[in-house]
């Protein structure tokens, strides 16, 4: 997606491009399509981070409850955070048996 959109930063950074606003205006949308999906990404991997570190320390201090809330929590924030929330659970619970 990065790459994809500095490829149409450079398309969209050439003046002939605005002689056909009707082109123009497509690589404008689609550039900012990308852009909003690259940020639901990056806003994704921050609250699957965030989760991850706080199962650690759940994990750490033997504290159960903490680790399942953090396993958990996602699943309600984003469903699209169920299956890497779900790898992350089992994982977790393979390391802690051990």
């Amino acid at each position: 997606m990065v790459s994809k959109i500095k490829q149409l930063d450079k398309i969209l950074e050439d003046p002939n491009l605005w002689h056909d606003p009707d082109l123009a205006a497509k690589r404008s949308r689609e550039r900012g399509s990308i852009a909003s999906r690259l940020k639901s990404v990056r806003q994704l991997e921050n609250e699957l981070a965030e989760h991850v570190g706080m199962a650690e320390l759940g994990r750490e201090e033997n504290d159960f409850q903490v680790e399942s809330v953090c396993c958990f929590v996602p699943f309600c924030l984003s469903p699209l955070l169920f299956g890497l929330c779900l790898f992350l659970c089992l994982f977790l619970l393979f390391v802690s048996t051990s």
